[in-house]
């Protein structure tokens, strides 16, 4: 009798599991353990990862992938978790050029221990399931997922490649490359991204320590680039595989690659755009001296550096920079003071008032490096004022997020965000007229979502207030 009860109860235990297993695989690919539930060709929108299911991502499959050979793949970090999104952008090239493509619904815009488990656990599910080519696993990451890109790439030393855009060089010692780094890198940077001095920064690591690389500018400010230019991103990467003889050479996709640089670098040329010009053409004699005679393009370069034109188009270069280098010192002193002084005096307003002035005013100025300068100045502060207000909200610090915020006016008198974001920060530091005031100015400029107004906490220090039942009710 009692062999007959464990009999039962292990049937019953084997029974449960069945279920169990049937019920998960007739999920959203919810834990699956073989790869011929996942659609090819198309997103699979979500996939969770078997061994901690709080961790997911986006896959995206050739139509002809094949478990009997290995595959190259693209990780990707999106800071703002829009796990599909860059797939859309990528998903063209990983179909022509054979990539596994994965992106991370948990990477966020740090801290650093989010950023490298969700990558973890991403990478771990997917070479479980799939059969991923062990030389060839690149990470793609914008903003924060950027730098979570090369960090990860640095202290694990198992990956080929990073792309990065919008952002470069982690602000940690032990997270920037080193000679001893064996990635490659390819950055792709907004001339009107906040983070576009990182750049110059970058190329003169990359040099100094040997590294493999291109950065490329397109014209935009802090936003994934698009689908041609991520397409350029795996080309290149591509490329790199022949030249380190990862995988065989094909003669007729190098000379395409050859041709289409040579004339980036010509149409550059003929802008006048000399410097970039200049850069185009090393990158040519980088990649493709084994192919090619690129003797010319050395000679090229020699005569370029030479003129009055580039002398001049480097020396208008270097005071740009040094303008916003300082300019920006400038604006952090002027935070840091109002954020020990716990106040916006009438004198500091004036000073922001002027500086922003003279910011609008240069992104009108006829010398294109100026106006670029003016829109990554505006949106490095824009950028600042809005996370550090956020920031001062989440610990409670509800005065400081007001002064941060009512600087977010200054610069964008015209934002709505702006006026709502600082009326709620008056009225949780029970600032009550100033907070009716900034509501007020935020439906002038065309707030209308009363429910908000109603369902947020934040406001109910004036729920009682005459102005207020005014303003919500005209609302209605």
């Amino acid at each position: 009798m009692k062999n007959y009860r464990l009999t039962f109860q292990n049937l019953a235990i084997i029974l449960f599991t069945i279920i169990l297993v049937f019920l998960f695989n007739d999920s959203l690919t919810f834990a699956q353990s073989t790869t011929n539930i996942f659609k090819r060709g198309q997103i699979n929108d979500t996939v969770y990862c078997i061994k901690n299911l709080s961790q997911r991502y986006a896959l995206y499959l050739p139509t002809y992938y094949d478990e009997s050979k290995e595959w190259p793949i693209i990780y990707i970090l999106e800071p703002g978790a829009r796990a599909t999104m860059p797939l859309d952008s990528l998903k063209q090239s990983a179909e022509k050029y054979g990539y596994i493509l994965a992106s991370s619904y948990n990477s966020y815009n740090g801290p650093w221990n989010l950023i490298f488990e969700a990558n973890k656990f991403m990478a771990e599910d997917v070479e479980t399931r799939f059969s991923v080519n062990p030389d060839r696993k690149y990470l793609c990451g914008f903003s924060g997922g950027s730098r979570g890109a090369m960090a990860i790439a640095v202290i694990s030393g198992n990956l080929k490649g990073v792309i990065g855009c919008g952002a470069g060089i982690p602000n940690i010692k032990e997270f920037i490359p080193t000679n001893r780094s064996s990635f490659i890198y390819y950055g792709l940077f907004g001339n009107k991204d906040f983070n576009y001095l990182e750049m110059i920064e970058m190329e003169q690591l990359f040099k100094k320590i040997g590294l493999v690389y291109q950065i490329h500018t397109f014209h935009a400010g802090h936003i994934w680039p698009s689908q041609e230019l991520l397409n350029d991103a795996v080309e290149w990467l591509e490329l790199q595989a022949m030249n380190e003889k990862i995988i065989k050479s094909d003669t007729s996709f190098i000379n395409n690659q050859f041709q289409k640089c040579t004339l980036q670098g010509q149409q550059l040329f003929n802008d006048r755009k000399l410097t970039e010009s200049v850069k185009t053409y090393n990158y040519i004699i980088n990649d493709f001296s084994s192919y090619f005679d690129v003797s010319a393009f050395r000679q090229e370069i020699k005569k370029i550096e030479q003129t009055k034109e580039y002398l001049k188009e480097q020396s208008e270069w270097e005071k740009i920079r040094n303008e916003e280098n300082s300019l920006i010192d400038d604006y952090q002193t002027a935070m840091r003071q109002i954020r020990i002084e716990g106040n916006l005096a009438d004198s500091n307003l004036i000073w922001w008032r002027n500086q922003l002035s003279y910011l609008h005013r240069l992104e009108n100025n006829k010398n294109e490096n100026k106006r670029l300068m003016a829109s990554r100045l505006i949106s490095t502060l824009t950028s600042s004022f809005v996370q550090n207000g956020s920031d001062f909200l989440s610990i409670q610090q509800y005065k400081d997020a007001a002064l941060q915020f009512k600087l977010w006016t200054v610069i964008l008198p015209e934002n709505i965000n702006a006026y709502f974001n600082l009326a709620r920060a008056y009225a949780l530091s029970d600032q009550k007229k100033n907070a009716i005031e900034a509501l007020e100015k935020a439906v002038k400029l065309g707030f209308h979502k009363v429910e908000l107004l109603r369902k947020d906490s934040a406001f109910d220090l004036i729920r009682e207030e005459k102005k207020y039942k005014l303003l919500v009710s005209n609302l209605n």
